[in-house]
């Protein structure tokens, strides 16, 4: 496109100069006495197009082993955008912050509480329970229990909390079906999501900060009897879930280094489930696939998108319309009818033999019949719909017509209308006149912008004429005869 406006728009001169400052910003030869022309439309275009292409290349990556990286880079980054913490300096980070601490402090609580439930589900004497708001200190005897129950204490606190948030974004995508959710509910949801899936890394991360993990570690004595008192006595006051299953061993096998290896690969089992279903939840769930969507049309090849046309409407909104015509009634019984005619199309091939085509468009209008001292009067054309060749139904307003199909299509359009509506012709001469004061104003606009540009040097309102030319010469529809 850049190149279109390029070639139309620019002497040989120009375009000459336009490439030759192009090339020496990108060779970086720029200097005090060479000045990059920053208005010039071309520079604007070209530079427009090097910025999109990076931003592409960068989401869809450019090189194969680079597709991985780039697309998890822009996850990341959208879903950043989505909770509100891609801007530290915003009012939205801040309110981000504490909805985020609002959902920490769910996390905590549900994830202690599904630890006691655990120790008093498979009958473990608790000696206190200390409840806080950041964390709580459950202290019980390690002798007393089981490998397989240490393990379920690991495991209980995250998959609860966990298991909480998966319930939650559920009842959200029932919700979503029936009724529109506000992009609120959608940042909480996302950021509890988060804390819950990294909710072991952050007992952790609590447990060292609060110095708890460091008070688990007990002292030593060479007399055994007394190193397994003090063994007994640290187990019994340790509150750090990751150091319980090492007193576990130690006190029962005599040595407790392989616990280190069962937490650790506990620890990444959850974070890599917890990881994928997280993965999972923010692409097609939140914000109705948001994020899947825009990656999706950034990526995409051209063409590969659909692309309704600016007066397009659905087949329920014309059955809605059409069932209101049908019920309007006026003033002295006045009402609207419907009128569908079939447009057969017959295409001139390079020889100039006429060639029958298998499609038709169908055109559909609504006249206003008014009733005048208990007689018809004249119809007025109400609104009138097109089905093209490809299925879409597009509503035949403004000059927005001219660019979906052939002026001979528009011709048979306008020639039917005004034959329903018996005036002699008098539709096709307004419809000429309104596609003709269009073009004029946009003839003005452009000559307007041009000498703005001239006058200020500015750039706004430089591409509309360009533009147009441009827009005009692809929008052809070939050579077409409606019958």
């Amino acid at each position: 496109f850049g190149s279109s406006v390029m070639s139309s728009g620019m002497g040989v001169g120009e375009k000459d100069n336009v490439k030759t400052q192009l090339q020496s910003m990108n060779k970086g030869k720029l200097n005090g006495s060479f000045k990059l022309d920053l208005w010039n439309p071309g520079v604007q275009i070209v530079a427009y197009d090097k910025r999109l292409a990076s931003y592409v290349q960068t989401i869809g990556g450019g090189k194969k082993d680079k597709v991985v990286a780039t697309q998890s880079l822009f996850l990341i980054w959208e879903v950043l955008f989505d909770l509100g913490l891609s801007e530290p300096r915003s009012w939205s980070f801040v309110f981000s912050l504490c909805l985020a601490l609002v959902c920490w402090e769910v996390r905590v609580q549900v994830h202690y509480i599904a630890g006691f439930a655990f120790l008093s589900l498979v009958n473990r004497p608790i000696y206190s329970l200390g409840i806080g708001w950041y964390r709580w200190g459950i202290k019980y005897s390690p002798v007393a229990t089981t490998t397989a129950s240490e393990i379920g204490m690991l495991c209980a606190g995250p998959c609860a909390v966990f298991v909480a948030w998966l319930t939650v974004a559920f009842l959200l995508f029932l919700v979503d079906r029936l009724a529109k959710v506000d992009r609120i509910t959608y940042r909480v949801v996302g950021l509890l999501g988060v804390l819950s899936a990294l909710d072991w890394p952050l007992i952790m991360l609590v447990d060292l900060a609060s110095l708890e993990f460091f008070r688990c570690a007990p002292a030593s004595d060479p007399d055994p009897i007394t190193n397994r008192a003090l063994l007994k006595a640290a187990a019994e006051s340790c509150t750090a879930e990751s150091y319980r299953l090492w007193f576990y061993f130690q006190m029962n096998e005599g040595n407790g280094s392989i616990a280190p290896v069962f937490v650790v690969i506990v620890y990444l089992g959850l974070l890599a489930v917890f990881g994928v279903v997280l993965y999972t939840y923010f692409l097609n769930v939140h914000e109705e696939g948001r994020i899947l969507d825009l990656y999706r049309r950034l990526t995409a090849k051209e063409g590969a998108q659909f692309l309704p046309h600016d007066c397009e409407v659905s087949p329920g909104e014309l059955t809605e319309i059409l069932h209101k015509c049908e019920r309007w009634r006026g003033r002295n019984g006045g009402y609207r009818k419907l009128m569908v005619t079939e447009l057969h199309l017959d295409y001139m091939g390079e020889d100039g033999e006429v060639v029958g085509g298998d499609k038709s468009l169908t055109h559909m209008a609504i006249y206003t019949v008014p009733r005048l001292n208990g007689a018809k009067g004249p119809k007025q054309l109400h609104r009138h719909f097109l089905r093209l060749q490809d299925g879409a139904l597009v509503e035949l307003i403004g000059d927005e017509v001219q660019f979906m199909v052939s002026r001979s299509v528009m011709t048979a359009v306008e020639k039917t209308v005004s034959e329903a509506l018996g005036d002699g012709g008098e539709f096709i001469r307004q419809s000429k006149a309104a596609v003709a004061a269009a073009a004029q104003a946009t003839r003005t606009m452009s000559s307007e912008s041009k000498k703005l540009q001239s006058s200020k040097g500015g750039a706004a309102g430089c591409h509309s004429k360009n533009f147009t030319s441009n827009f005009n010469s692809v929008v052809g529809f070939g050579s077409t005869k409606a019958r």
